[in-house]
């Protein structure tokens, strides 16, 4: 599901020549914000979009050309892993796979500090969730934290960025479970192909995530809804 952008919303054409791929050093000129949401003006993204509604931007692959090649190893999974600050990597397997019985689609969770054991595991027919190399998230997440207006907010108390860029390297069949998130998501999909289900939420700014494949769903979502509920009670 995507949000469609009607001529009236985009940039003018000079803005649009303008606008460097995205990540590029040229980002003094047009901001990250810009570059993503390009070619949706920054202040209708604001204004239309941010934590209303989700917005599906369509581009060409020249725009994450530099950035695959200069922060993301031309997307080499040994050498993301190598370079991935995270302490485990998460590794799912579809339970059909992992041997195990279930719903299709429904995963199995291992974690691993191996890299080499992850990449085994990827090349079975797993699929790896890791955190991206630190260079990416210092060119990301604080310029966009700060242009979507989050800021101090996006720091900690030492300066240090509250946020991070994770990184999917899923297997054709994968299928990511219902859930909601209590940050700001911006996804960028670097290769192949994905499909979102996406449904409003009761809860406008989450304060907790749900995530029913973490552990028994009925339990996960009770715990969830209570938390919920009591930080908008004390509101």
């Amino acid at each position: 599901m995507g949000v469609f952008v009607t001529r009236k919303r985009l940039a003018s054409r000079a803005a649009r020549r303008a606008c460097p791929a995205i990540g590029s050093s040229e980002g003094a000129r047009c901001p990250l914000l810009a570059q993503l949401c390009h070619p949706l003006t920054p202040a209708l993204f604001l204004r239309r979009h941010w934590r209303q509604k989700a917005l599906a931007v369509h581009g060409g692959r020249g725009r994450i050309d530099a950035l695959v090649r200069e922060q993301l190893h031309k997307l080499s999974v040994r050498r993301l892993l190598r370079e991935s600050p995270s302490e485990e990597v998460h590794v799912w397997f579809a339970r059909g796979l992992a041997g195990g019985g279930g719903a299709r689609g429904a995963n199995q969770s291992i974690k691993t500090a191996d890299r080499e054991a992850a990449l085994a595991c990827h090349r079975a027919g797993g699929s790896l969730y890791f955190r991206a190399p630190e260079e990416l998230s210092e060119l990301l997440v604080t310029a966009l934290s700060q242009q979507v207006g989050l800021s101090f907010g996006a720091l900690y108390a030492d300066g240090a960025p509250r946020s991070e860029v994770e990184t999917f390297v899923s297997r054709a069949g994968h299928v990511t479970e219902w859930h909601f998130d209590f940050m700001e998501n911006f996804t960028l999909q670097l290769s192949g192909e994905k499909r979102w289900r996406l449904k409003p939420s009761a809860v406008r700014v989450p304060v907790r995530g749900c995530t029913p494949q973490w552990g028994h769903g009925t339990h996960a979502v009770r715990t969830a809804a209570e938390q919920q509920a009591k930080v908008h009670a004390r509101r």
